[in-house]
């Protein structure tokens, strides 16, 4: 759309202010769409529990969400939801990242093999053991997430639910639970 097309959308001041009004609006919005979803996914981890495993909002909506093993904790290797990034995700306060990373790709090979089959590597350093944007149907911004969140709910819940329930079968358990206990900080 070029700029003459989008002034010809304000042709009156009214219209303009309400295009402004809804600009400063535009996190409240997010926020909003986003909570939709934290409510559907709180209520599908409340009724479906997964043996062992524990499912914690750390920040509201939908920016911090972990699930992880309650040996553990929920600072300790986990999936982590943070709006538009699904990852493996490690605490450096509590456990050793680095010697995560490196037993990734060594002893744990196994297990970093099964959850590449789950989130893609794009982004694997600090606290990211792996991690990938989400992107359905080409949406990968926060914004064009928001959207998806509260005009397609069921299908965004949907896509979280196989991605929660390929991490949490029993042979991941095991596997991350012996990577977990490697890789603890001693207090």
């Amino acid at each position: 759309m070029n700029i003459e097309d989008v002034a010809k959308l304000f042709d009156t001041q009214e219209k303009w202010e309400a295009f402004i009004e809804l600009c400063n609006q535009r996190d409240k919005i997010k926020y909003h769409w986003f909570n939709l979803l934290k409510v559907r996914i709180e209520s599908h981890f409340k009724e479906k529990k997964i043996d062992g495993w524990s499912c914690k909002f750390i920040k509201p909506g939908i920016d911090d969400v972990r699930w992880f093993l309650n040996e553990f904790g929920d600072n300790s290797i986990c999936l982590a939801l943070e709006a538009n990034k699904i990852s493996v995700w490690c605490n450096d306060a509590y456990f050793e990242s680095a010697k995560a990373r490196e037993l990734l790709g060594n002893e744990h090979k196994e297990l970093y093999n099964r959850l590449i089959d789950i989130v893609s590597p794009s982004d694997e350093r600090g606290s990211y053991l792996i991690s990938e944007n989400l992107k359905f149907f080409s949406l990968g911004t926060s914004d064009s997430l928001a959207w998806y969140a509260q005009s397609q709910t069921d299908d965004f819940l949907t896509k979280i639910v196989d991605i929660v329930e390929k991490f949490t079968t029993p042979e991941i358990t095991i596997l991350l639970s012996d990577l977990n206990r490697s890789v603890r900080k001693k207090t």
